[in-house]
C-alpha cells in the first residue's frame, strides 16, 4: 500500500538506484551483483511473473548487499563518500516513508479484511459443510481457501482436484475458461460451487446463493467470494 502518488514513488525509486550505482562504482564485484541481479529481475518480472509489490523487496535486498560489499572495502575517495552520503540520505528518507505507509496499511488490516477467504471458510465450517465436495473457479483466487479445508477443491477450469496451483500450461488454459462454462461443468456433479464473481440469475443455471462476503475489504478485491448451492 503506497500513500504517495505512483509517479512520485517511481521517480524516487529511480533516484535511489542511480545514487546507488554512483556509490558502488568503485567496486566491480558490487556493480556485477547489482546490475546482474537487476537484469535477472527484469527478465523474471517481464517474461515470467511479477507477483505484485511484495516481490520488489528483492530489489532492496540486493541493493543493501551491494552497499555492504562496498562498505567492507577500502576507504573511498571524497567524491565516493559524497555519493554514499547522498545515497544513504535518500534511502533513509525512503525507509521513513515506508514506516508511515506500513502504519497506514496496518490500520486498514486491523479494521478491514485483506481477503475474503477466511470469512468464507468460517461460514462453510459454521454451516457444517466443510466435508462437502466443492467445485471452484477461478483457481488463482479460490485456492486461497485451500488451507481452511482438509480435502482438495475440484477446479472447474482444469477439471481436476487440487490442494495447490501448479502454474503450468494446463493452469493457464484453465484460467481462460469462462465462469458460465465453469458453472455448467459443475452443475449436477457438486453440491457447492465457489466463485470469485457473482453469478447472474443463478437459479436459471441450477444454483442458489448461500453466502457472499460481508466484511469490507481494503485490498485483494478479486478474493471476494460467492458460494452457491445446487438446486435439487
Amino acid at each position: 500500500m503506497i500513500i504517495m502518488p505512483h509517479w512520485i514513488a517511481v521517480v524516487f525509486g529511480v533516484a535511489i538506484i542511480v545514487a546507488s550505482l554512483f556509490a558502488v562504482r568503485s567496486s566491480r564485484f558490487a556493480l556485477l551483483v547489482l546490475l546482474g541481479s537487476y537484469a535477472f529481475f527484469v527478465y523474471i518480472f517481464i517474461f515470467k511473473w511479477i507477483g505484485g509489490l511484495r516481490h520488489f523487496g528483492f530489489v532492496l535486498l540486493v541493493l543493501l548487499f551491494a552497499l555492504w560489499i562496498v562498505e567492507d572495502s577500502r576507504p573511498r575517495l571524497s567524491g565516493q563518500r559524497r555519493a554514499a552520503v547522498l545515497h544513504w540520505s535518500l534511502l533513509t528518507f525512503a525507509i521513513v516513508i515506508s514506516v508511515f505507509s506500513s502504519a497506514f496499511t496496518w490500520s486498514l488490516d486491523w479494521r478491514f479484511a485483506f481477503s475474503g477467504a477466511k470469512e468464507m471458510g468460517e461460514f462453510i465450517h459454521a454451516r457444517g459443510m466443510q466435508s462437502y465436495k466443492i467445485a471452484a473457479h477461478s483457481e488463482t483466487t479460490t485456492s486461497a481457501l485451500g488451507p481452511y479445508f482438509d480435502h482438495p477443491f475440484w477446479y472447474a477450469g482444469i477439471e481436476k482436484y487440487g490442494t495447490f496451483s501448479k502454474w503450468d500450461g494446463t493452469f493457464e488454459r484453465g484460467l481462460e475458461v469462462s465462469y458460465p462454462e465453469a458453472a455448467q461443468r459443475a452443475r449436477g456433479r457438486f453440491p457447492l460451487l465457489l466463485l470469485n464473481v457473482e453469478m447472474p440469475n443463478p437459479e436459471r443455471n441450477g444454483w442458489h446463493l448461500l453466502y457472499h462476503n460481508r466484511r469490507p475489504q481494503f485490498a485483494n478485491f478479486d478474493e471476494s467470494f460467492w458460494l452457491y448451492g445446487a438446486l435439487r
